[in-house]
C-alpha cells in the first residue's frame, strides 16, 4: 500500500521536471544603423533578472568575438531579453494537448513555444550607432517519453544555442 505513493510521486517528479527544448533558428526582426568595429564597451543587460547564466554566457562569447568589457568607456552595448506570450496557431489544439498530457500522466508530451526577443544596441556619445532586433524562440515538449534525450536538450543549454546564434547573426556584416 506504501508503495502507490511512492511510484505516483516519482511518475509526478518525472513529469514536472521531463523536458527537453529544441532551437528555432534566430531570425532578425529589425536592423538599422552600421555596427561598429569591436573593441571596448560598456555592457549593460536589461531584462537578465532570472537569466544569470545565461547573462554570464553572453559576457564569454562576447569576449571570444573580441568584444572587451570596460566600464569606463564611452560606447555602450546594451544587450535587452524580453519574454513574450507564446502565439499558437490552434489554441483549441494546445489546451488539448494540455489535458491529454494530464490524462495520461505525461506519458503524451506537453508542446510549449518559449518566445524571447533580443535586442543588441550599440551607443555612443550621439545616440544609437547600431541597432539589432532577434527573435529567439524554442520549442519544449515536456513529458515522460522526453527523459531520455533531456541531457542533451535541456531549456537552459538550449537557450544558450539560440543567443549564441543571435550573437552570430549579429557578427554578420550585410
Amino acid at each position: 500500500m506504501k508503495r502507490k505513493p511512492n511510484i505516483l510521486w516519482i511518475v509526478c517528479v518525472f513529469f514536472v521536471f521531463g523536458c527537453a527544448a529544441f532551437v528555432n533558428d534566430p531570425e532578425i526582426r529589425e536592423k538599422s544603423g552600421t555596427l561598429p568595429p569591436r573593441g571596448k564597451f560598456r555592457i549593460e543587460f536589461t531584462g537578465f533578472k532570472y537569466y544569470k547564466n545565461e547573462m554570464q554566457f553572453l559576457r564569454v562569447e562576447l569576449w571570444k568575438k573580441g568584444y572587451e568589457e570596460d566600464p569606463r568607456s564611452d560606447s555602450v552595448l546594451e544587450i535587452v531579453l524580453e519574454e513574450s506570450e507564446p502565439e499558437y496557431t490552434y489554441p483549441r489544439l494546445h489546451r488539448l494537448n494540455f489535458f491529454l498530457t494530464l490524462f495520461t500522466l505525461g506519458i503524451l508530451p506537453y508542446h510549449i513555444n518559449s518566445d524571447h526577443r533580443v535586442v543588441y544596441r550599440f551607443l555612443n556619445k550621439t545616440g544609437i550607432e547600431y541597432e539589432t532586433t532577434h527573435g529567439l524562440s524554442l520549442d519544449q515538449w515536456r513529458g515522460i517519453l522526453t527523459i531520455p534525450i533531456m541531457p542533451s536538450f535541456w531549456p537552459s543549454s538550449s537557450f544558450e544555442k539560440s543567443l549564441s546564434r543571435s550573437l552570430d547573426l549579429l557578427e554578420k556584416r550585410e
